[in-house]
């Protein structure tokens, strides 16, 4: 496979961890990047059959119109899980038949799972996913 060539911007506190835990920081970057795809992957395996299809579609919903971001990483679902639940009073009627049972099982992932979960749920609006209920399918156990 070809190498591509990217060239993020560090802040410098990460430039330094880069440099003193991997000699250099292109070196470090470089097992990072490389290590985060196996790594996601393997957290959304680890992930399967943890959460009920409902639930998936309300982490997805509650994604939509989120935006990532480095310094926030695993910390916005929870939050937006809770919005979720304060907008759909029963009044109004939830779309998703999901309790409150959700935002705990949220918050006793770690904050790398739930930074993966964030972006795949995130990942269902950047691609042209025109079926929830197909792209829920990978995490939900058969």
């Amino acid at each position: 496979m070809t190498s591509k060539a990217v060239t993020p911007k560090l802040p410098e506190d990460v430039y330094n961890f880069l440099t003193a835990t991997f000699g250099r920081p292109n070196t470090g970057a470089n097992f990072v990047l490389n290590a985060f795809k196996p790594l996601y992957h393997q957290t959304l395996a680890a992930l399967k059959g943890r959460f009920t299809r409902e639930e998936l579609h309300v982490i997805i919903f509650s994604m939509n119109g989120s935006t990532l971001a480095p310094q926030s990483v695993g910390r916005c679902l929870a939050g937006n899980i809770n919005v979720y639940f304060m907008d759909f009073d029963s009044a109004k009627g939830k779309p998703y038949d999901v309790d409150g049972n959700l935002l705990t099982t949220i918050k006793r992932l770690t904050l790398f799972e739930r930074a993966c979960l964030e972006i795949w749920a995130r990942n269902y609006y950047s691609e042209t996913n025109e079926n929830p209920n197909g792209y829920v399918d990978a995490l939900v156990e058969s």
